[in-house]
């Protein structure tokens, strides 16, 4: 369950992604121009590793959430089951 917020962050991270390839496509290399685009392509690979650091990083985040929604879930209805049984239990001891 990602939220708008999340959604965004990872809509930026994509499109921030597409634009380094973009880019890193379109570096021509020169004798005159090597180290400048020896630069840009180091810059361009440093970013991308951290996009992907980032990305991975919120999958894992939002992982965890889901995980401990499913767990808090699980326990609510572990223990509203016990209270229906425990209130069957009384009402059928009632009845004897």
């Amino acid at each position: 369950m990602q939220t708008s917020d999340e959604e965004e962050t990872l809509a930026a991270l994509s499109q921030a992604r597409a634009q380094l390839h973009d880019q890193l496509s379109k570096i021509e290399f020169d004798d005159k121009k090597h180290d400048a685009a020896v630069n840009s392509i180091s810059l361009i690979i440093r970013t991308l590793d951290k996009i992907e650091q980032m990305t991975k990083s919120l999958r894992q985040e939002q992982v965890a959430i889901e995980d401990e929604i499913n767990r808090e879930a699980h326990d609510k209805l572990r223990e509203k089951v016990k209270t229906l049984i425990l209130a069957a239990a009384k009402r059928e001891q009632k009845q004897k």
